[in-house]
Order: structure tokens, then sequence, then C-alpha cells
């Protein structure tokens, strides 16, 4: 299948790009990288290897630092969501105490730059998110399950929201 040059604008290639290199820089996909050959093939223009070589807006959802691990951590989990695959971790709670959970990982969530697992946790008995930079320890076990149905993932992101208490602040430096 071959797409016309025509069928993007250059300003919207441009645009297609930069969104897609800036998700790439937080996932690493190789779907993604095919996806992104196949609609710089169609380009007449020539990019170069990084996002900062064209248009007026640059995507990096990527966090400071080391990116690398977390990285590594959402392609290991995204496989395990792929395949249905139990997976047990180290989580630290918000005071820093160390579990181990049995999860069924169900979806990733990027959230302001933050990754997010939305799995069964099986020591809780109900769905949960956890925070990718909070696990320990992941391994795949020789294990599969059956997706649970739920909707208490719109009530889990309700929560971000309506628990948000915002106060304006002006802040002279």
């Amino acid at each position: 299948y071959k797409l016309p040059a025509t069928f993007l604008t250059p300003e919207e290639t441009e645009f297609l790009l930069n969104i897609l290199y800036g998700v790439d820089t937080e996932v690493g996909s190789d779907t993604l990288k095919k996806i992104i050959d196949k609609i710089l093939s169609i380009s007449k223009k020539n990019y170069g290897d990084t996002s900062l070589d064209f248009g007026n807006l640059v995507i990096d959802g990527g966090a400071w630092g080391d990116t690398d691990s977390t990285r590594g951590t959402v392609a290991f989990l995204e496989k395990c969501i792929e395949n249905k695959t139990v997976v047990t971790l180290g989580y630290r709670d918000r005071e820093g105490v160390l579990s181990e959970r049995d999860t069924e990982p169900h979806t990733l969530i990027l959230k302001q730059g933050l990754w997010y697992l939305y799995a069964f946790c099986r020591k809780r008995g109900e769905f949960r998110l956890f925070k990718v930079g909070r696990m320990e320890r992941l391994n795949a076990r020789d294990e599969t399950f059956i997706r649970k149905p739920t909707d208490n993932l719109k009530t889990a992101l309700s929560e971000w929201y309506d628990s948000l208490k915002a106060e304006t602040i002006e802040l002279e430096v």
C-alpha cells in the first residue's frame, strides 16, 4: 500500500512527525518507528534524526535524566499487556514501604510525563494505578490471565481531577 505524496501537506507532515517523535521518546516502540518511516517515505522534505530539526513546536514528554530504565520498564509492561501475562513486582508506596504484588496489567497511562500501570492487583483484589517509577524487580510469570471488563479506569482517572485542589500562587524570582 502506498500513500500519495500529496496525502498530507508539508505542514501537516511536520506536525504529525513532531508528535510521533515526541511519543517515541517515551515509548520507543518498533511499531511507532515503522509508522514514522512510512510518513517519512511520502515526504518530499528530508528530516533529520531528531525532532529539533523542524517545526515551530517541539514535543518531548520525557522526563529529565535517565529515561532508559523507564523506557525498558514500559516496553516490558507493554509486552506483558499484549500477551496477557501476570507480572510480579515490588512496589513502593508513598511512604516508601515495599510490598510484592501479583498484577494483571491492562493499560499503560502517560500522565504529565509520568507512566502509570492500570492493573488488577491480586493482593488487594481490585484494579489499581501503579506508578511505574515506584516499581522494582519486575518479573513476568508463566501464567496468563483473562482481561477483566471494567469501567473503573474512568473512575480512577476522575479521582485525579476530583481531588485536585488548586491554589493560585505568584512567584517572584
